[in-house]
């Protein structure tokens, strides 16, 4: 089971895996720290800016595409905001999606099987010209 995580809020000691790997500074986001965690299938990254959970990177892959597609099922359901997705693009590599809402964002890697989703705010302050 994947862990679920409430996007826009504080993380607490109890809404993090366990085992945690490391912290590092956003690669692109100056003031954006990235935590890192192991899950018994990967790891799971989370971004915290402004005190706030922003973006959840799950690189938990599945050999099997009924395992990839439970997964996908089940982390669409956990974060939808209640509006439903809608996909924006497929570049080749993977999918992109937004909420109906225009209040999250999703990614999903089909060749890594690697999940994505954040708020909108935090993919403005990374590309301030696609939002």
């Amino acid at each position: 089971m994947l862990p679920i995580f409430a996007l826009g809020s504080p993380i607490t000691g109890n809404s993090v895996p366990r085992t945690f790997i490391g912290e590092r500074p956003h690669e692109t986001v100056a003031d954006a720290t990235v935590l890192e965690f192991e899950l018994p299938a990967g790891s799971v990254l989370l971004t915290m800016w402004h005190g706030e959970l922003h973006e959840i990177v799950y690189q938990t892959p599945r050999r099997f595409i009924w395992n990839r597609w439970w997964k996908n099922r089940t982390l669409f359901r956990a974060y939808d905001p209640g509006a439903g997705w809608r996909r924006i693009l497929d570049n080749g590599f993977g999918m992109t999606y937004r909420s109906n809402d225009d209040q999250l964002f999703a990614l999903w890697s089909y060749v890594m099987d690697i999940n994505t989703v954040g708020t909108m705010q935090f993919l403005a302050s990374l590309y301030p010209d696609i939002v």
